[in-house]
């Protein structure tokens, strides 16, 4: 009991939804509540130096746990009203994840993530955005006059971590490999410079870690990144020890009743760390081995659910698995010989896939088989979802529709939350579920309520977690109370 009530009360402190406060109650303990209370308070860093004398106290950080999509929108918009040459991309990770993991266990290395983001919050300048994705944190630099320059501000965040950190009653050893992507004049889109601060990261990963690279053309040929990972990928796949599957909770219309989970694929490099997926989802399409990779995702989830209390897993499936010749068959043989429901998986399909005739049959088989289809909309503003013929839909073999949260805008514009209302509610009319994706605040849980949604997700309830984790949480003997 005193476990959970510190748990919660660091939860507390950093300002969390309440199904995150849950699971730190549940599965985090006195450990989570140290890790969040340093995030909430900003201790770790506090005597660290500072990159800049002058700081913004008004705008908090702009911290993005989502897609790798919504970090590119956030940076198109930085470089929209920025010139050239005054925007620095800085990919940071954090060196020897896996080895941590290995001998000290998951819940330090989120520990250990955690005082990472704190310590980062006292560092930069506070209306510089910083994002927190899976595979890395990205920082976006302003370059100003009279500032330190992007390699200055690597070196210092490099040498803010060179001491040891007692966390969970060890003393870690943190280090920060660091690429940089400066912004030129005709040097591309935000996709292109997250790129190539990725690559100029995985370089520094591959020196060994506790440096900084910046990105160079040259640099870029030697690397050949993609070209390597192409030939690594196969071997990851066939081996099944540098991938995993970690499990995002989906909660029911009260948000506090866990009714499911989506399944998302983690890339653990032996080199470079926690890779971003959509770079291995891009290496994987390059190399015709999305089947083969979908294959594996679907025969972890199918041990999963044969192993697990929780109601029905959510997968993503691409359009390469739908094309295969007899994937209804062989997917129902699976689920047969393993015991499973067909209600106890979920696909979720893109809007290429809904609008592709060549698999229309293919969803419909599905559907059938009980298997329910969620359409993943992957709209960017409210207007996209305004504009979109959601009557189109009504001959679709749909049951869900996931809309993600940056698509509701800031809810400054009462008239378009009236209209995007209505939207949802032509959605709930065709009979099908609404879902929620991303929700990071509570004013997005708000407006998603107010809309009739059945189903959230996002860090506002509760993060990715290892199926451990996601199945201490489901325990009842494990809530406390």
């Amino acid at each position: 009991m005193a476990v959970a009530v510190a748990a919660m009360a660091g939860a507390m402190l950093a300002g969390l939804g309440p199904l995150a406060i849950a699971v730190l109650a549940v599965a985090g303990g006195l450990l989570a509540a140290i890790a969040v209370a340093r995030l909430g308070a900003a201790q770790g860093g506090a005597h660290a130096e500072k990159i800049d004398d002058e700081r913004t106290p008004a705008p908090r950080f702009r911290e993005l746990s989502s897609s790798t999509t919504d970090l590119e929108r956030a940076l198109d918009r930085e470089l929209a009203v920025a010139p050239a040459s005054e925007v620095s991309v800085l990919s940071i990770a954090i060196d020897g994840l896996g080895d941590i993991e290995r001998d000290l266990g998951s819940h330090v290395v989120q520990a250990v993530s955690t005082e990472v983001v704190a310590r980062l919050r006292t560092l930069i300048r506070a209306d510089d955005p910083l994002f927190v994705g899976d595979g890395a944190i990205t920082f976006v630099m302003r370059n100003r006059p009279g500032h330190a320059d992007d390699v200055a501000v690597a070196r210092r965040l490099i040498t803010a971590f060179t001491a040891l950190v007692p966390i969970a009653a060890e003393h870690v050893k943190i280090s920060l490999s660091i690429g940089i992507a400066v912004h030129r004049s005709g040097s591309g889109d935000a996709g292109t410079l997250l790129r190539r601060a990725e690559i100029a990261r995985y370089e520094a990963q591959r020196l060994g870690g506790e440096c900084h690279v910046t990105y160079s053309e040259q640099l870029d040929d030697r690397l050949g990144i993609r070209a390597r990972l192409a030939i690594e990928l196969g071997g990851a796949i066939a081996q099944g020890n540098q991938l995993s599957l970690v499990y995002q909770p989906i909660f029911g219309s009260n948000g506090t009743e866990i009714i499911g989970a989506e399944a998302l694929l983690r890339w653990n490099h032996p080199v470079h760390g926690r890779l971003d997926t959509r770079l291995l989802i891009e290496v994987a399409e390059a190399e015709d081995l999305m089947q083969t990779l979908g294959q594996w995702i679907l025969d972890v989830v199918i041990t999963r659910l044969s192993q697990s209390s929780i109601g029905w897993l959510s997968v993503n499936i691409s359009r390469h698995q739908l094309h295969a010749t007899g994937f209804v068959d062989d997917l129902k043989a699976r689920l047969e010989r393993a015991g499973i429901s067909p209600h106890r998986l979920q696909f979720e399909i893109s809007r290429q896939a809904v609008e592709d005739p060549e698999i229309a049959a293919t969803l419909s088989a599905l559907r059938a088989l009980g298997i329910e289809l969620t359409f993943d909309a992957d709209f960017e503003t409210p207007e996209q979802i305004l504009g979109f013929d959601w009557a189109a839909l009504a001959q679709s073999p749909l049951d869900c529709i996931k809309l993600p949260a940056l698509a509701i805008g800031s809810g400054e514009d009462l008239t378009t939350q009236a209209r995007l209302w209505g939207a949802a509610s032509q959605v709930r009319t065709m009979g099908l579920v609404l879902a929620a994706k991303n929700v990071e605040t509570s004013f997005q849980h708000d407006v998603f309520t107010k809309f009739g949604t059945a189903r959230f997700q996002g860090h506002y309830y509760a993060p990715p977690m290892t199926a451990l984790s996601i199945d201490t949480l489901l325990a009842p003997s494990q809530i406390a109370i």
